[in-house]
């Protein structure tokens, strides 16, 4: 373990309760990813939130657990983690991704459950990943691999490679994993994210499957990146509760334009259309 994640357990054994289960704004401990968050990142820091939130280990024991999202879906991403505790559903650990200085198989190894990131989709190095807006969300990546084809060439010949490596042989058979009663799988919890606004699991994908991912669709990430953060918290929560409406609007073109021209009138249009639902 290395000293930033020593580091923060001392914070977090010495922060009262009261305290601790809390939605903050966020500020990011490392240099490093510091850096990484000014070159890479769409939205800016002041538009995350750390929510500190309960969990159970693998052990039964109640840990203490933190997550960085963006701050439109953030009172739903605290819904879904108080809803994992009431269901007792296992979390190894939550730490945010400063402490991993956005490395990704790193944070995988330690089966760490996190959500912002500034990287680059997979096997891209421009479009940015749906974890870079703070909208997506890996839950137990041990229990919930990330199962690819390393490129073209080992697509071709049907060769998948799996991370983090040592979950090859418990859990990428889903259902004899499911059958034999393994603890912190996502195919349990997919309803909770869906009801929350995590529409998205990356289970369902062909390639890659990525069990330990959920997120919102990447239209509406996208344009919560770009609104300001009453906006975008309105909006997040009519596309959470007025989905039907939300999806018709995504079908119009450069939607982001549209918003751009007048935010106030976009806002002030959908909230009236919905109403008259």
């Amino acid at each position: 373990m290395n000293i930033k994640i020593c580091v923060f357990f001392l914070i977090l054994f010495f922060c009262p309760h009261d305290t601790c289960a809390s939605i903050k704004s966020y500020s990011p401990l490392s240099r490093k990813f510091k850096k990484i968050i000014n070159e890479r990142s769409p939205v800016p820091v002041s538009r995350l939130k750390i929510i500190s939130f309960k969990h159970y280990d693998f052990e039964g024991n109640i840990k203490e657990g933190k997550i960085v999202v963006l701050d439109a879906v953030s009172l739903f991403v605290k819904k879904i983690f108080d809803e994992l505790y009431n269901l007792k559903f296992p979390i190894h650990q939550a730490l945010p991704m400063d402490l991993y200085d956005g490395n990704d198989d790193k944070s995988m190894e330690d089966n760490n459950t996190s959500s912002f990131n500034p990287r680059f989709k997979y096997g891209s190095k421009q479009g940015v990943s749906i974890h870079a807006y703070g909208c997506a969300i890996d839950i137990n990546p041990v229990q919930n691999p990330f199962h690819y084809f390393e490129d073209e060439e080992s697509k071709k010949k049907g060769i998948r490679y799996t991370k983090p490596s040592g979950s090859a042989l418990l859990y990428i058979n889903r259902i004899r994993a499911q059958k034999d009663g393994l603890k912190g799988l996502a195919e349990k919890v997919i309803d909770i994210f869906h009801k929350n606004g995590f529409t998205i699991w990356g289970g369902h994908w062909n390639h890659p499957i990525d069990w330990h991912h959920f997120q919102v669709p990447s239209k509406l990430a996208t344009l919560l990146g770009i609104m300001t953060s009453e906006h975008a918290q309105k909006f997040f929560k009519w596309s959470v509760y007025n989905k039907s409406a939300v999806e018709q609007l995504f079908e119009k073109k450069n939607i982001e334009d549209i918003y751009n021209k007048n935010p106030e009138k976009f806002i002030n249009d959908f909230e009236q259309l919905i109403s008259k639902e």
